[in-house]
C-alpha cells in the first residue's frame, strides 16, 4: 500500500519456454492472474504469466549465448584474484564464490549475495559478457577451460563509466579478475 514502512516487490511464477533468456535487467510486457491481496504478502505474485514483449536486443537469446548461460551453471569457489597485477588473498579478493542461474549470476560476499543479469556475447575474442540491473552495466571479459572459469570485472574510470578490458592482464587493465573452480555437483 503507499505510504507503507516495507518495500513491495512483484514476482512471477514462470511458466513456458518464452521465458528462457530473461534476464535482470530486461523491461518485459507480461500477461498473467494476480493473486487476491493477503495482508501478510509484501509481494504481488504473479500467475499463469505469458511473455508478451521483451524490450531489448539481446533477446530472444542466441544459440551461442544459450550455450555459455549452459556451460556456466553451477557453483564456482574463487580461488584466487589479482588487481593492479598484484595478487590478492582473503577478503582482499573481494567475493569468495560465484553461482550461475540461467541468465543470473551471483557474486558472493560471505553470507551476501549480489544478484545480476547476463548478457551474452561469446563471438567476440575474449568472450563478452555484462552483469546487468546495477544502476550501470558492468561490462566484462571471461574465459571458460573445463572447470575453470576466469572472470574479469571493470574497475570504475573518474568519470564513473567501466570500460571492458582487452586481456586479463591485470598491469594492464583496471579491474579484478577472479579466478574460481567449478564445485563438485554443480
Amino acid at each position: 500500500k503507499p505510504g507503507a514502512r516495507v518495500a513491495h516487490s512483484v514476482r512471477c511464477l514462470e511458466s513456458g519456454p518464452d521465458f528462457e533468456g530473461i534476464r535482470q535487467g530486461h523491461k518485459v510486457r507480461i500477461r498473467s492472474t494476480v493473486q487476491p491481496h493477503k495482508e501478510t504478502l509484501y509481494a504481488a505474485e504473479l500467475r499463469d504469466c505469458t511473455v508478451i514483449k521483451v524490450f531489448d536486443k539481446d533477446y530472444p537469446p542466441t544459440k551461442a549465448a544459450r550455450l555459455n548461460a549452459k556451460k556456466l551453471r553451477g557453483k564456482w569457489k574463487v580461488v584466487s584474484a589479482e588487481e593492479n597485477g598484484k595478487k590478492l588473498l582473503g577478503k582482499q579478493m573481494g567475493f569468495d564464490a560465484l553461482s550461475i542461474e540461467g541468465y543470473t549470476i551471483y557474486l558472493h560476499q560471505g553470507n551476501r549475495a549480489f544478484a545480476f543479469g547476463l548478457a551474452f556475447d561469446p563471438e567476440k575474442t575474449p568472450k563478452n559478457l555484462e552483469l546487468t540491473g546495477g544502476k550501470a552495466a558492468l561490462p566484462c571479459i571471461y574465459s571458460l577451460e573445463g572447470d575453470r572459469l576466469r572472470l574479469f570485472l571493470p574497475g570504475q574510470k573518474k568519470d564513473g563509466t567501466f570500460q571492458r578490458a582487452v586481456s586479463f592482464d591485470t598491469s594492464k587493465n583496471q579491474g579484478l579478475l577472479l579466478n574460481a573452480e567449478r564445485q563438485k555437483g554443480s
